[in-house]
């Protein structure tokens, strides 16, 4: 009975945490074939602008890299002490207003 009760765990384990992600995935594939989904591009729209595909490789894979720096060097990087105090002291009394303010317009046109 207990080789029972920790096959049933066991089974119930696996469904929940692979095979779920794994149907999940697996019925997301079917559903587009299904659908028609991988005859529907034109895939020759693709091919037209470059022969040479390692060029065009090239210049995907270095606008991928430029706009990677580009939103990581150009965000800026605030110390956690910043953070908290800008938090506590802007963002909660900024939403508290919003709130009140929208609260108050409830009250008034309704």
């Amino acid at each position: 009975m207990w080789d029972l009760k920790l096959y049933l765990i066991y089974y119930f384990y696996f469904i929940d945490y692979f095979m779920f992600n794994l149907l999940f995935m697996i019925f997301n594939i079917i559903d587009t074939v299904y659908h028609n989904g991988f005859f529907n591009i034109n895939w020759k729209i693709y091919y037209q602008f470059a022969q040479n595909t390692t060029i065009f490789f090239g210049i995907k894979f270095l606008l991928c890299i430029f706009f990677l720096i580009l939103i990581r060097g150009g965000t800026p990087r605030y110390r956690y002490d910043y953070l908290t105090k800008l938090g506590w002291l802007k963002f909660i009394s900024l939403t508290l207003l919003i709130f009140f303010s929208i609260l108050l317009m409830f009250l008034l046109f309704n």
